[in-house]
């Protein structure tokens, strides 16, 4: 019956008149090839997450679509999945079928209560096929593709970029008002971010803090400490980066094999850093990691699922995150920001089928934190797997990179942002797998992350950025 309901919301809504697209992880028919290049990542992104369909206006996520089959699915599962879909952070409602019911969410703000961290309620529910287009008349395909959507009364916490950008402002804040530096408070909050990313994509397993434990039993005793709060996230318990932080030696020991194993320029090895950073700075990055602030203000990144959350988020965190609030700073670097909405646009019209056919290279000549060189190298990929039936395997992908991508900034902390957005890009396009057997390659040339940042101090092999 949860088949129906779908069926019936996409007929007596006319969703199907307009761009309702399925959920695909490779294009395979001539309707998603042909929606492949501006819109292949969400339809990747939602197959991902187990759903059906996307409703789009133009090349906007609007709805997601999820059919369940448990007729009576627990408070966790239903938790998981709408999760997933609000780390989508564009999508505005998820529709969930289930077999007796048809229930609507709103993904404009967090679907947890701030206090309970339970799931919030629907904002609809349908239980009779027969009141799908009286109950969602709001949601018929002229209205949302005139720009229309329902309001919803306002709810605690925001879109998932928002409040992603809002938690990590807040953890940099306390970062900086405890003493430490803003570079190395950057360079700590992109590690943890990687780290997180890494661990959510199950290519850090213990396993490999294990490794880096080696035979020191007090790092190993860490490692099988039960994690705080996995009751609110289960997924909490494959995460072991934050017991790793509760020791200063274990968590440079981690940066220095991951330098080792990734290669690129996310973790130089700066003594300079490591003399700095004290046990205390750590211990505040782990609270943030857990939901916890000495503000008393609740934060939510252990509730991200970055394997899910847009690669563009990272860079749009630039604006507010990575560019320092001070006004002389701005002026000076002359760091300006762009919505990634207005980045795909763009580029949809400048970097055409027709276009890419050629292997244009793509230079920004001020890129601040990537975005525009981070939806150009996603869109050339979307086209050679649209062209090729197939994914890019690792060394097509860096080709990519080092023959088709080029920028220019001044700015120290954007440009490494950019590379670190690059760097999420590019492994986005690669199984675990793969990544795996890149990091256990002898040469640094066949490891999973080439160097990018390019500077008259330092030159690396294939740097990018001149």
């Amino acid at each position: 019956m949860n088949e129906l309901f779908l069926t019936t919301v996409y007929e007596k809504l006319d969703l199907q008149s307009g761009s309702l697209l399925a959920a695909l992880s490779l294009p395979n028919d001539e309707k998603t090839k042909e929606a492949w290049l501006n819109k292949g990542d969400w339809l990747e992104l939602a197959a991902k997450i187990g759903a059906e369909k996307i409703f789009f206006v133009k090349d906007e996520p609007v709805i997601v679509f999820y059919q369940l089959d448990n007729p009576a699915p627990s408070d966790d599962e239903l938790k998981n999945i709408i999760l997933k879909a609000w780390c989508m952070s564009r999508p505005q409602r998820l529709f969930i079928a289930l077999p007796t019911e048809l229930r609507v969410y709103d993904l404009t703000h967090l679907p947890v209560n701030k206090e309970t961290q339970q799931l919030e309620k629907p904002l609809k529910t349908v239980e009779r096929i027969a009141d799908v287009l009286d109950a969602l008349k709001d949601y018929r395909r002229a209205q949302l593709e005139s720009g229309y959507l329902p309001k919803q009364e306002k709810r605690f916490g925001q879109r998932a970029d928002k409040q992603l950008i809002q938690d990590l402002k807040l953890v940099r804040e306390e970062l900086e008002n405890k003493g430490l530096k803003l570079e190395y408070a950057h360079a700590l909050i992109s590690r943890a971010i990687f780290v997180r990313y890494l661990e959510d994509r199950g290519i850090l397993t213990k396993e490999y803090f294990i490794k880096v434990a080696n035979i020191n039993s007090n790092w190993l005793e860490l490692l099988d400490k039960p994690l705080e709060k996995s009751a609110f996230n289960p997924d909490n318990k494959k995460h072991f980066f934050c017991q790793v932080l509760q020791n200063k030696a274990f968590t440079y020991a981690l940066f220095d094999k991951l330098a080792e194993d990734f290669n690129g320029d996310l973790f130089p090895k700066d003594k300079s850093e490591e003399n700095y950073v004290e046990q205390k700075y750590l211990g505040l990055l782990r609270g943030f990691l857990l939901g916890d602030t000495e503000k008393q203000q609740k934060i939510f990144f252990h509730l991200y699922d970055f394997k899910i959350v847009p690669i563009e988020l990272i860079s749009n965190i630039y604006e507010e995150f990575y560019h320092t609030t001070k006004a002389e700073d701005s002026r000076g670097t002359g760091s300006h920001y762009t919505p990634s909405v207005l980045a795909e646009f763009v580029l949809s019209e400048v970097l055409t089928s027709k276009r890419l056919k050629t292997n244009p290279a793509v230079l920004d000549p001020a890129c601040g934190s990537g975005i525009f060189l981070v939806e150009a190298f996603r869109r050339i990929v979307r086209f050679n797997i649209n062209d090729k039936g197939r994914n890019l395997d690792a060394l097509e992908l860096r080709e990519i990179l080092k023959n088709q991508i080029r920028g220019i900034e001044i700015n120290k902390n954007a440009i490494e942002i950019t590379a670190f957005s690059l760097y999420l890009a590019l492994l986005h396009y690669q199984t675990p797998r793969d990544i795996l057997a890149q990091i256990a390659m002898f040469s640094p040339h066949d490891k999973p992350l080439p160097h990018l940042i390019y500077d008259n101090d330092k030159t690396k092999v294939a740097g990018f950025f001149l």
